[in-house]
């Protein structure tokens, strides 16, 4: 914990002057696959990493929301080109877009 400098002091008090630190980890994730709605991409499916040991990529998490209608529509657009393999549902990639 940590104060945060801009605040005023309090005697006593935390609230909201207090800030939480946690150190930052992050990775670069490859688009592993996206689902379908009708003919549009309608959403990013796995994410995933390589595995060093395995050579495999493997799924780390989902990305479900927050895309705009342009992301989606760029992704209809282009995916297929990177497919390796498509059923009903969902369309595989080529490891190749970080997500």
């Amino acid at each position: 914990m940590a104060k945060d400098p801009g605040s005023i002091y309090e005697a006593g008090r935390r609230g909201q002057s207090w800030l939480k630190i946690k150190p930052a980890n992050t990775l670069d994730l490859v688009a592993l696959a996206v689902g379908r709605s009708s003919i549009e991409v309608a959403q990013q499916h796995p994410s995933g990493a390589l595995d060093p040991e395995s050579g495999q990529y493997v799924m780390l998490g989902k990305t479900f929301k927050g895309m705009t209608d342009e992301t989606l529509q760029w992704q209809t657009d282009t995916f297929q080109d990177y497919a390796t393999r498509d059923d009903s549902y969902v369309t595989y990639l080529r490891p190749h877009f970080v997500a």
